[in-house]
């Protein structure tokens, strides 16, 4: 799963240390295990921390329990962690829509970006074009809002559940096509079965168009190509033909339009399972197969 969405580096905790007398030789040969193990993976460790959850030792403060460590405390580690400055494009997803005073209200998350009152937005999948003329929130009216804040927004045209808007300068980019990274959680996958795709606020049908070859789904390593099914708890890399669908490749965001989209049967939700989960896809590329990055 930390494969899946993008984790590359790990703090290790090592917790129950009051359960061994808090010997740091235990300590020490844990961390050795799982270190190996992560690097196996490719994974880089940062920090390695041992706490007594039940005792709280190491979690806010630091314990005379383990003298022999020196480093930082669970909680301080979580606030040196450093956040990417990278500007990432705005992107706000229409989770639904409501009437108030005669007003429609779109209601949703910043999932990155900036928005500001008045700006120029593109709403996909449906091309609509128009102004942010309110941004508000319970009571209020804000002139911006920026990414993780939940609002409602009043434009000059219309917004639908499942729609992604952006600024006219970069604007979502809507796909028929992609390349994904799936891990099947149950049954079973085959070329030209037809499945749904969730992703955010957004659901569309879609088409298994080829199984290029199964992975590794922890290191992402290909084992076999050209496989007819992909079944229980394996992985695959696929080629998807979707209905119109606002998708990021996974490596261009780190917010939530690139949090791998759930995999659901047509025929559990025709006949009412619509919470049924298939599976996850990690998109690889957006690029159409013409152009030979599917290849």
């Amino acid at each position: 799963m930390a494969h899946m969405i993008g984790i590359k580096k790990m703090v290790v905790v090592v917790n129950k240390m009051d359960a061994v007398g808090y010997e740091e030789k235990v300590f020490k040969k844990i961390v050795g295990k799982i270190e190996n193990l992560l690097s196996n993976y490719d994974f880089v460790v940062v920090d390695t921390i041992p706490i007594s959850a039940l005792n709280g030792d190491n979690v806010y403060n630091q314990t005379s329990n383990m003298d022999w460590y020196v480093g930082t405390t669970l909680v301080e580690t979580f606030d040196c962690i450093k956040l990417s400055s990278h500007v990432k494009p705005l992107r706000f997803a229409v989770q639904d829509v409501y009437t108030h005073n005669h007003n429609k209200i779109a209601v949703g998350r910043v999932e990155s970006g900036v928005l500001h009152r008045g700006d120029l937005v593109v709403s996909q999948p449906s091309g609509l074009k128009g102004r942010i003329l309110k941004i508000k929130t319970y009571h209020h009216n804000l002139g911006r809002a920026k990414a993780g804040d939940s609002i409602g927004v009043i434009a000059d045209f219309d917004l639908k559940r499942g729609d992604i808007f952006g600024l006219s300068s970069n604007p979502p980019i809507v796909v028929r096509e992609f390349l994904g990274e799936a891990v099947l959680l149950d049954g079973t996958l085959r070329k030209g079965d037809n499945i749904e795709l969730r992703c955010s606020t957004q659901r569309v049908n879609a088409c298994v168009l080829e199984i290029q070859g199964k992975i590794n789904s922890e290191t992402g390593m290909a084992l076999r190509k050209h496989r007819d099914v992909v079944k229980e708890y394996e992985a695959a890399t696929i080629i998807f033909n979707v209905e119109p669908l606002v998708i990021e490749k996974f490596s261009d965001m780190n917010d939530r339009l690139r949090i791998p989209a759930i995999l659901t049967e047509l025929e559990d939700l025709r006949v009412g399972l619509d919470n049924f989960q298939k599976g996850m896809v990690k998109v690889l590329s957006t690029k159409r197969i013409e152009e030979g990055l599917f290849k």
